[in-house]
Order: structure tokens, then sequence, then C-alpha cells
């Protein structure tokens, strides 16, 4: 008896939690701009965990939304959890006749763990001159969907470290 009387007893505060929060919904039902003030009525606290490295090029981080009266729903795993995890153990892309396979190449056959290249090493490794956004933007020396010459670097198994425009200077570092 005295079991059923808890049970019940938690099963009614619960109900009574359902009911603030659904009355709160429904005075936002629509809202045109998300204020500072809606959301401290719907949010009771914030749990950011630590950053969890998944590869070379990608984090995951954690965060728990707690809601006034209901407390943490957690939604379930998506379909992208197991994609993103397949990505990471493939090849970034880059075409068969890539005029940037010397640089593979070179750099698989170095044993340092750290290595500085100039740009004009890799223009003499690669035999033709780099393209001016390789002199003026950093993002160009990360992997990324189009880049080539990034990808190539990744696929040795190098990861870019620094990239110095003001010095034509390439830092590398064997990815572990």
């Amino acid at each position: 008896m005295t079991r059923l009387t808890a049970e019940l007893e938690t099963i009614q505060e619960q109900s009574g939690r359902v009911d603030k929060f659904m009355a709160l919904v429904d005075r936002y039902t629509s809202f045109d701009e998300l204020t500072t003030p809606i959301l401290n009525e719907f949010v009771e606290k914030v749990v950011v965990h630590e950053r969890e490295k998944l590869g070379r090029y990608k984090r995951k981080q954690r965060v728990d939304v707690y809601f006034n009266f209901i407390g943490l729903i957690e939604l379930p795993a998506g379909p992208d959890a197991e994609r993103l995890t397949v990505e990471l153990s493939q090849e970034k892309y880059v075409a068969a006749n890539t005029s940037f396979a010397p640089l593979g190449e070179y750099l698989s056959q170095q044993t340092e763990d750290r290595l500085s290249i100039t740009f004009a090493e890799v223009e003499n490794v690669i035999g033709k001159p780099l393209c001016k956004s390789a002199f003026r933007f950093t993002s160009y020396w990360y992997p990324g969907y189009n880049r080539p010459i990034s990808n190539v670097i990744y696929n040795a198994g190098f990861d870019v470290a620094k990239v110095d425009l003001k010095n034509q200077l390439l830092h590398l570092t064997r990815a572990v």
C-alpha cells in the first residue's frame, strides 16, 4: 500500500509538471522573435560537455538542455551519427589525373612527424606554379570538398598545422 501510494504521488507530481509546461507552451504558440525572457521561461539550465575528437578535422560536443518542469529531453540518434563515422574512415576525394599527385608521393616518403615546406618547394614538387588563392587564403590549404592539393596532403597522412602566408610557408604534422 505504501509503495502504491508513493508511485501515485510521483505520477501526480509528474502530471502537474507536464500541465505547467503545456500551459507555458500554449502561452507562446506563436511568436515572431525568440527573446531572452521566453528562453528563460522555457529553459532551466544548459550543460555543455567536453568536446570529443572524432577524427583529424572533426569534433563532437554534447549539449544538454534541461527544460523547466520536464527536465532533459533526449532526442533519438539520427542517421547522421553513422554517416559521420563512415565519412571519417574514408580518404578525401582527389581526381585520378590530378597534377598534385607528386606532392602526395613526396609527403608519403617523408619520415619526420613535423615538416615545414615553402610554397616554392611545393611548386617545384608539383612542377607548376600555384594559383593566386594559395598565396591569399589560408583556407586553400585545408581539406575540403573541392580542394585537391589540400586533399592530397590529407591523404598522404599529414595535417596542416599552420599556414604562414606572409613567409609563404606551410607547417605540416603527421596525423595520428
